[in-house]
């Protein structure tokens, strides 16, 4: 295994519960499940849409806390994707900038979805869906404050000139990025990924409240929340 696939495994290793990231994304379960209990106590099902959700997420906060607050979650991708637990989860084939189903949701969720739909009209796109499609959100996203950029798992990446970007990924690979075929590809690679301040996030779910997720002094990560009593 090479070092950079060994510094990935110990930082990101969902599957098996383990790594530096997981116990984020413990925490934020922890967190969402108290979201629930606010806001959905007694409810005999709950309806969630998660725009770029994958089952390996929710394995965090477990299925038999999923089965027992009889949640049925609708998975939304650019493209489809294999679903084992069919009697919780649905996939769809759609885009979160305009997703516009028949009925409405209990809640949208997103996890580490919308620093990649492109740049400020996707981003209110985003958010514009978010806010049509269910009765409250619970949104979060990598926080551009924090000095390590998560995607490619580099100090200060994201403060870097976009210029030196790409002609570093243009050269080699960076994180969970593979070397850019070409020129056109790093810029491609480079873009794929846009994080959002505190200010701007705020901006966004102005309806919402803020939660910060803190390593040490640094703020990690941003969680707009909205819940049923700020409707």
């Amino acid at each position: 295994m090479t070092m950079r696939a060994n510094l990935k495994k110990q930082i990101f290793n969902y599957e098996d519960g383990k790594g530096f990231a997981y116990e984020f994304r413990k925490r934020r379960s922890k967190f969402f499940m108290q979201f629930i209990d606010n806001n959905f106590d007694g409810a005999r099902e709950i309806t969630i849409v998660d725009f770029g959700g994958t089952e390996v997420f929710w394995k965090s906060i477990g299925f038999d806390y999923l089965r027992e607050k009889n949640m049925k979650i609708t998975l939304v991708n650019l493209e489809a994707i294999s679903i084992v637990d069919d009697d919780i989860f649905t996939s769809v084939v759609g885009d979160a900038r305009n997703y516009s189903p028949e009925q409405k949701y209990d809640i949208c969720f997103s996890n580490s979805c919308i620093e990649h739909v492109g740049q400020m009209t996707d981003f209110i796109d985003f958010r514009n869906s978010a806010q049509s499609i269910a009765k409250t959100y619970f949104i979060q996203t990598p926080s551009f404050h924090f000095p390590i950029e998560p995607h490619f798992v580099s100090i200060a990446w994201h403060w870097l000139p976009k210029a030196l970007r790409v002609l570093i990924v243009n050269n080699m690979s960076v994180g969970h990025f593979d070397k850019g075929k070409d020129l056109l590809d790093s810029y491609v690679i480079v873009e794929s990924c846009y994080l959002l301040s505190h200010k701007i996030f705020k901006k966004l779910f102005y309806d919402g409240k803020i939660h910060k997720e803190k390593f040490g002094f640094f703020t990690k990560s941003f969680i707009a929340v909205k819940g049923l009593e700020q409707i």
